[in-house]
């Protein structure tokens, strides 16, 4: 097990890398360099350098897939699976409201048309009858009577018309909201299965002292993966765990901070006198 100083560099290489990573392995590495200099500018010095030849090959970092990034790459893709859902039903929703509103306005011009067409052939049955009573209507008012009933045939096809796009509009409706209560339904399975395989811890990285090797195992993204690589770096130097959930070196990487707390640099600067 390698005995550390603060006035001794500690050379790192890369080993092993997964491409299966949605990262390339020039910007890994890129991540890395990031990570190391976070602690070297702390401290003003390079304790961190990375051994382009393969030297004195102290530090080996690794990035291994395994089912660990796998299940973060599935919640990925599940998430935004419920997202497209989401959006997709939102879309729907307004769809399908925006026809119920035209549907409303469109029924109730349709009631009062229907209104009015009862009462026209119901004087035109009653005019009807009274002639035909008194034995016959004059020239002007059997014209008349003619004239109402194409103008009622011509009301009863504009009215089936619009019962008939009425119809289709409830059943376009009715599809809409179908389609609508199917994607929501699909959306909560989802959020269900997602919540269940994402409240999984999982162990992002880990050094192992013996070995002097650092093994990258998960990310949720590139701020997680910075966090990660600066955390076993600093235990790489020496670091233990510190306080303060926003620390680099906190035991759970659950925070979003890419900067080094107090309690970050406290432990670095007290390690390194402790360790000249």
């Amino acid at each position: 097990e390698k005995s550390n100083s603060c006035s001794s560099p500690i050379y790192y290489r890369f080993g092993s890398f997964d491409a299966r990573f949605a990262i390339s392995k020039t910007n890994f590495e890129s991540e890395t360099t990031w990570a190391a200099n976070l602690w070297n500018k702390e401290l003003g010095n390079n304790i961190l350098v990375y051994d382009v030849l393969g030297k004195y090959d102290d530090v080996v970092i690794n990035l291994i897939y395994d089912k660990r990034q796998a299940t973060t790459d599935k919640n990925k893709l599940l998430a935004a699976e419920i997202d497209n859902t989401k959006d997709a039903a939102e879309t729907l929703e307004k769809e399908y409201k925006t026809l119920q509103a035209i549907f409303e306005q469109k029924k109730l011009d349709y009631e009062a048309n229907i209104e009015t067409f009862n009462a026209r052939q119901t004087a035109y049955n009653q005019s009807v009858e009274m002639w035909n009573a008194k034995g016959g209507a004059p020239k002007d008012e059997y014209d008349a009577l003619m004239t109402e009933k194409a103008a009622l045939k011509t009301l009863a096809d504009n009215l089936n018309s619009s019962h008939d796009m009425l119809t289709t509009m409830l059943a376009e409706i009715n599809a809409k909201i179908t389609r609508h209560n199917e994607l929501v339904a699909f959306a909560n399975q989802n959020i269900d299965i997602n919540n269940s395989s994402a409240n999984i811890k999982f162990t992002e990285g880990n050094y192992n002292s013996g070995t002097n090797v650092i093994n990258i195992y998960q990310f949720t993204d590139i701020t997680k993966l910075k966090r990660v690589l600066a955390h076993e770096f600093g235990h790489a130097i020496g670091l233990d765990h510190v306080s303060g959930k926003q620390s680099i070196m906190y035991t759970i990487n659950t925070a979003t901070s890419t900067s080094l707390s107090e309690y970050d640099k406290e432990a670095l600067h007290t390690f390194c006198s402790n360790n000249p």
